[in-house]
């Protein structure tokens, strides 16, 4: 994996075989080499369980897989506030209730 920080503050990284130059507001490039990294990490595997895909497809799949997974992370974020949010208010009535018992 190839990170190169350039002087406008944009880096390349390559990504399957790919060199991109990416502007990014992210000021730590390690932080977008790691995100390359994964990214080509998945085209890697994806790849490799679909020989004869073309880039564009497993490009396709790549999102497809990233999308899905951070669909399922906001989902399980909601639930979790949600779940927060019910234990803080039973926890609050009962401290109340004790407030009021004692």
């Amino acid at each position: 994996m190839i990170v190169q920080h350039n002087q406008d503050d944009s880096v390349n990284v390559v990504i399957f075989g790919h060199t991109l130059q990416i502007k990014s507001d992210v000021d730590d490039p390690e932080r977008v080499q790691k995100i390359a990294k994964y990214v080509h990490d998945i085209m890697t595997q994806i790849n490799e369980d679909n020989p004869g895909r073309s880039v564009v497809d497993t490009a396709m799949l790549t999102a497809m897989n990233l999308t899905n997974a951070l669909l399922y992370q906001q989902t399980e974020n909601i639930n979790l506030s949600s779940t927060i949010e019910d234990f803080s208010s039973r926890l609050m009535d009962y401290f109340n209730e004790e407030m009021k018992n004692n």
